[in-house]
């Protein structure tokens, strides 16, 4: 009885190292498609923080400039973080730069943050 059982536990000897190669490539796969998408949303998170920065910048551009009491065109101006921020102001006789619809009484005022690769735009009018 025992010789008519061995010959199928033979040919069954490769299905299952078959199967155990298959369970480990899936496996595998698994693995790789968890830690893409982990690497995407960490890029994703970066650029999020990287975007408030920049729109932190922006803003401290505008603040600055209101605290002026006549307003002009302020050079790229770095911060303690590493983001900037520059300023280009347009009154109204002045030729608008590509992009700026402005019909200000007095001043459009653009203010620039930029950190990493995000740039943020805040605009005022008054």
């Amino acid at each position: 009885m025992i010789s008519f059982f061995e010959p199928k536990v033979k040919r069954e000897r490769g299905t299952v190292l078959l199967f155990a190669i298959f369970i480990l490539s899936m496996l595998f796969a698994i693995g790789t498609g968890m830690t893409l998408v982990i690497i995407r949303g960490s890029k994703i998170s970066q650029g999020s923080g990287d975007s408030f920065l920049a729109r932190s910048a922006a803003e401290t551009g505008i603040e600055k400039i209101l605290l002026d009491s006549s307003p002009s065109n302020i050079p790229k101006t770095f911060l303690d973080n590493g983001s900037s921020y520059y300023i280009e102001v347009t009154d109204d006789g002045d030729e608008k730069p590509d992009g700026v619809d402005c019909n200000a009484p007095v001043y459009c005022i653009q203010s620039f943050g930029e950190f990493g690769r995000s740039i943020q735009i805040v605009e005022i009018v008054i």
